[in-house]
């Protein structure tokens, strides 16, 4: 079961069969790593953008020195005349291997250097390039984390990091922009249905809360993990509602309006707002939202067509 630990705002986390049961022996980053393993969305890091870069200039920095140096050390061999197999260079690999092994290595010495600079700077560009396709964390999330780290002893971090100097600013709101999370988004969940699914759980938590008949154990202080898959279908439902109310509510006020000059008007105002509604709340590719907005657009101005006829 795929489970994230919740907590709503304001809030205490609640138990439930699915504690995070840690033994006093299991504190500070043991008992976080215990977390994480059952909450992925609470694996959440610092990508360090401004060192990755920094270390990616150094490096460029580095090799565009060493091409220079190759450049005039090949320009050398190629003009030499003490040593007739140094011209050859440029075209034998293995004669620059052979001169290199009797004393004359400059040339190659250089390009073995370039070899392992350029393995280093290649790996440091798609480390770069990887991180930039990471994903942020939630709000809820990082929010929950925060407040495990500092929370009691019992369920939650025990503000362990608290002795830990500037290492307990990592989460910190100045750091918001370096985080990501180690959970992927799920490939057909847009941001809208991602935040519907988070208020769908602060609901439901509320309510456990509120009415749970044992009050002791909805509010003693522990975390309940609820399986996000059931509120997703929730979620999934609420929208396919909303996406079936839209077309069926324009039909319903063109019905009522006789003028066709204010009905034309309200075709363009139903079919821009579906076309806006498409980009916010949905993953649709551009040529998909136009389809879709094409379609739209036909049904009304079908039944427009429709209605003036039987008028």
């Amino acid at each position: 079961m795929n489970t994230d630990s919740h907590v709503p705002a304001g809030d205490p986390p609640t138990s439930s069969p699915n504690d995070h049961d840690d033994s006093v022996s299991v504190q500070g980053y043991a008992k976080l790593v215990k977390l994480i393993t059952t909450s992925p969305g609470i694996a959440i890091f610092r990508k360090f953008s401004s060192l990755n870069l920094l270390n990616l200039l150094r490096l460029q920095a580095e090799l565009h020195d060493l091409e220079y140096q190759l450049e005039e050390a090949r320009g050398e061999d190629n003009s030499a005349v003490d040593d007739p197999n140094r011209p050859h260079y440029r075209s034998s690999f293995r004669t620059m291997i052979r001169n290199a092994e009797d004393g004359d290595s400059v040339q190659y010495e250089l390009l073995l250097e370039i070899g392992k600079k350029l393995e280093q700077y290649n790996t440091a560009l798609q480390n770069v390039l990887s991180l930039e396709s990471t994903v942020k964390p939630t709000a809820e999330n990082l929010k929950f984390l925060r407040m495990w780290l500092v929370g009691p002893a019992d369920s939650f971090g025990n503000d362990f990091l608290r002795h830990a100097g500037v290492e307990q600013s990592v989460w910190d709101e100045p750091n918001e922009d370096d985080l990501i999370t180690m959970q992927a988004p799920k490939p057909d969940e847009s941001s809208f249905s991602q935040l519907l699914n988070e208020k769908l759980i602060d609901i439901y938590h509320g309510v456990i809360v509120r009415f749970s008949k044992n009050t002791n154990k909805a509010k003693d202080g522990k975390i309940r993990a609820y399986d996000t898959t059931k509120f997703a279908r929730v979620g999934a439902g609420i929208v396919a509602a909303l996406s079936a109310l839209l077309p069926t509510t324009a039909i319903l006020v063109l019905y009522y309006v006789n003028s066709m000059a204010q009905r034309i008007g309200l075709v363009v105002l139903f079919t821009s707002f579906f076309s806006i509604a498409l980009a916010i709340f949905t993953k649709a590719k551009p040529i998909e939202m136009l389809s879709a907005t094409a379609a739209f657009a036909a049904v009304e101005v079908v039944y427009i067509g429709s209605a003036s006829t039987s008028s």
